[in-house]
């Protein structure tokens, strides 16, 4: 392979690699009325507390509070969107269409 070659296929996977990571979000859910497992990767095993959410999440990720009371201080993540007021239910995207960041 030659040098020109090498440097094609490198920025191929560079960009690869770039756009995937840019892409990447996970949603974390938070119901404090949840009783599974506490891992906030559902809405079954949803965070009880919003703090837990808060400290997990990275930039680019969601999170989505169902409606309740979350009391306490807490810190925000730049990058990170938290969206509230769902029922619990949501399963997609298309239900944060029409909502706006809260915090």
């Amino acid at each position: 392979m030659g040098l020109r070659n090498f440097r094609r296929a490198l920025c191929g996977l560079l960009f690869l690699f770039l756009f995937t990571a840019a892409n990447a979000q996970t949603i974390w859910y938070v119901n404090d009325d949840a009783h599974g497992a506490n891992t906030g990767t559902s809405w079954t095993d949803a965070y009880t507390d919003l703090h837990s959410a808060l400290t997990t999440a990275q930039s680019g990720d969601q999170i989505w509070v169902a409606a309740g009371r979350y009391v306490g201080n807490f810190t925000l993540t730049l990058g990170v969107e938290v969206y509230g007021g769902f029922a619990g239910t949501e399963t997609n995207g298309t239900a944060v269409a029409n909502r706006r960041s809260t915090m």
